[in-house]
């Protein structure tokens, strides 16, 4: 499922009408993996109302078992860093019209 979500990511991406939309719930999903590319993707778009949806993943990672060390996956680390990154690129957005 998890390597479906990663391809599904930046497909909806190139359709920035509805990406937005399309891709906020991904904020919350259990796969650490799938978020930081949604966050990316979200962050491409400049889609702001990602920002607090990200802000509070970030702030919890410390506890949030999804940035929990596993056999076979990216170092958490450099995947909460990906985050990081889409949010600061959401604040440097500016506002929408």
């Amino acid at each position: 499922m998890t390597a479906s979500m990663l391809t599904l990511v930046p497909l909806a991406a190139e359709f920035p009408a509805f990406a937005g939309e399309t891709l906020l719930p991904l904020t919350n999903h259990p796969d650490a993996e799938v978020l930081a590319e949604a966050a990316q993707a979200l962050a491409k778009l400049k889609h702001a109302p990602a920002l607090l949806s990200l802000e509070t993943a970030v702030a919890g990672a410390l506890s949030d078992p999804r940035f929990s060390p596993k056999e076979g996956r990216p170092d958490p680390a450099r995947t909460l860093a990906r985050i990081e990154a889409a949010v600061a690129e959401l604040r440097r957005a500016p506002p929408a019209p």
